[in-house]
């Protein structure tokens, strides 16, 4: 998800933005820019991007107890009848973006 966040929104954040969540491997993974298996080949993706489209940003961990809204967010297509959210109240004025064709992901423009 990190992967696809810098995806759809670092080139519109110039000046830089910063990426917060609770999962801790994979922000370390970004920091670094190392992972195993799967992850290694996410992280040399994103470093080579980050040269390539001059992604800036920085990467904090967020406790799984104050990451609500992303939680919410992730749970909106949960089956019925799972632990389904409804859209949080706080995000209603936000811009709605799809998320990108997943072709177009791994091209290298």
């Amino acid at each position: 998800m990190l992967y696809i966040s810098l995806f759809t929104w670092a080139s519109d954040f110039r000046t830089g933005m910063l990426l917060l969540g609770d999962n801790l491997s994979s922000l370390a993974g970004v920091i670094n820019l190392r992972g195993k298996s799967a992850l290694n080949q996410i992280t040399k993706e994103i470093a080579w991007r980050r040269v390539r489209c001059r992604w800036r940003f920085a990467a904090g961990h967020l406790p799984t107890e104050r990451n609500k809204l992303s939680d919410a967010l992730s749970r909106l297509a949960a089956p019925e009848g799972a632990d389904r959210r409804t859209f949080p109240q706080e995000l209603s004025a936000a811009t709605e973006r799809k998320c990108p064709d997943f072709d177009s992901l791994w091209a290298c423009s």
